[in-house]
């Protein structure tokens, strides 16, 4: 593929040439069905215009682009709608899906209740929950305590306890594992301590990801409580650097 342009296409992009969204005069890109072009553009990302042997399309540079979706996407899940069918569905699914991971070790059971609470009455709650114990809580946070708890609180998504037994394994390896083995969940919203701002910051997080589209790096409290991310770009830049970025405070976007 060549571009049109002197620009440099980021590892992170989209490639709007077989979205069933692109609209075409004959082999060009024109549009996209779900006025997402126009409105990248506006929001500063940059549209890189590309070819190849077979089409002219546009590209999403440093963006997974929210509205993307192939044929192969609904035939796989024996999914046979009309084009009218796949705008609506794609839009209701513009909603923010985030893994709640909960780190256990500086949160107490009273804690715990609370954040679930907070959770139970968010505006956009969890897909997942995932509950780090270690095993010197154990006593503490057994088994049936928690699941007691969650199923008391109402959170109705998939959940698991995970016990940290081996010392060795670093926080930061078992986050970019969990992303490598939850990929249908794009964003991890990591708790280590309480604060009362996880609406807030989920609704930000959501706002700027599908109202504004754009983006963000990690979304925090002041105190760095709460962390929410994006799981992908987590892996890329550890994988690409040995950086962690829930660690680059200096690049967190803060709620209050």
């Amino acid at each position: 593929m060549s571009e049109s342009k002197e620009m440099t296409i980021n590892n992170i992009h989209t490639s709007c040439k077989d979205c069933v969204f692109a609209t075409y005069d004959q082999n060009t890109q024109t549009d996209c069905q779900l006025n997402l072009i126009n409105r990248y553009k506006e929001s500063g990302t940059s549209i890189i215009e590309a070819y190849d042997d077979d089409k002219e399309f546009f590209i999403v540079n440093d963006r997974k682009c929210i509205g993307y979706r192939t044929e192969s996407w609904y035939t796989n899940l024996g999914l046979e709608l009309s084009i009218e069918e796949k705008i609506k569905q794609i839009k209701e699914t513009f909603r923010l899906k985030y893994i709640l991971f909960i780190d256990l070790k500086n949160i107490s059971i009273d804690k715990l209740q609370i954040i679930f609470n907070d959770i139970k009455n968010a505006d956009i709650k969890p897909s997942k929950l995932i509950l780090l114990r270690y095993n010197y809580t154990n006593k503490i946070f057994d088994f049936d305590s928690l699941k007691e708890l969650i199923e008391n609180s109402d959170l109705n998504c998939e959940w698991r306890v995970q016990t940290m037994v081996d010392d060795e394994v670093t926080l930061k390896s078992l986050i970019s594992s969990t992303i490598a083995t939850n990929t249908k969940y794009k964003f991890i919203l990591y708790i280590s301590e309480y604060t009362d701002l996880l609406n807030k910051i989920i609704n930000e997080a959501n706002k700027i990801i599908y109202d504004d589209l754009k983006t963000f790096i990690v979304l925090s409290d002041k105190e760095h409580n709460a962390k929410l991310f994006l799981g992908l770009l987590y892996r890329y830049v550890w994988h690409s650097s040995g950086v962690d970025i829930l660690e680059e405070t200096k690049d967190f976007t803060i709620v209050s």
